[in-house]
């Protein structure tokens, strides 16, 4: 059993909801002003070479936002769960600063591609993808033993760190057209999306599921406990 005792309250509570609603409207926002505004930072698009007039592809907007969905989740459902472990815990300092940052990262890099998808183009954002799903690659490596060999749920983790990798190389394909070195490709770009997708999906239907029906339960019992201690004081005056 999970020992979460000294997670705070708050990421149980309507907290994380408003939270995880705001990075959603955010990402929404920067893709409309991506596509409608386009770039506006010209001293950015020369210095990587990329040609400000160019076609402003939607698909790399929901990609963008998918990703910044998909990584705010997965840290919040499970990533907690993970570092709440007695065997995570028991990793060594290091290993646990090093996934502490990692984690920290991946949330920091969802706020900041919002902010630069729209004034620095899907190069910048898909740039910060890159970076984050790389970082994964040595969060993998700490957990490797704890969570992918001796876990319970070790196949569960092998689809996320799947999904990690595909978002990777997804990443870098993105990169590279949106740099304008290879002519863009709207069936590869399909493909890349549908790999994404299949592989959330999965996520969803086998460790999301468990996280998610927890997260409910949890925020529904928080907020249970504050009618009831708002209630008893109201009562107590009425007497």
């Amino acid at each position: 059993m999970t020992n979460t005792a000294h997670i705070p309250r708050g990421v149980e509570s309507p907290v994380f909801w408003g939270s995880f609603v705001g990075i959603l409207i955010g990402s929404f926002m920067a893709g409309l002003s991506y596509l409608s505004f386009g770039i506006n930072s010209s001293w950015f698009t020369e210095l990587i070479g990329t040609d400000p007039t160019r076609d402003r592809h939607p698909v790399v907007v929901v990609f963008c936002c998918l990703l910044c969905i998909r990584y705010y989740a997965s840290i919040v459902f499970l990533t907690y769960d993970d570092t709440a472990s007695p065997r995570v815990q028991a990793l060594e300092v290091r290993a646990r600063r090093a996934i502490f940052f990692i984690q920290l990262f991946l949330i920091l890099g969802c706020n900041l591609n919002i902010a630069i998808l729209p004034v620095f183009g899907g190069a910048a954002a898909t740039v910060v993808i890159v970076a984050q799903a790389s970082l994964l690659i040595g969060y993998w490596r700490w957990l490797w033993r704890v969570l992918l060999v001796e876990d319970e749920n070790a196949n569960f983790n092998v689809v996320k760190a799947m999904g990690d990798l595909a978002i990777l190389v997804s990443a870098l394909i993105f990169l590279i057209w949106e740099l304008g070195w290879f002519e863009y490709n709207e069936t590869g770009a399909g493909m890349c999306m549908g790999a994404i997708l299949m592989i959330f999906l999965i996520e969803c239907g086998t460790t999301y599921r468990q996280s998610l029906k927890s997260f409910v339960e949890a925020t529904a019992e928080f907020l249970r406990e504050n009618t009831r201690s708002q209630q008893q004081p109201a009562a107590g005056a009425g007497s």
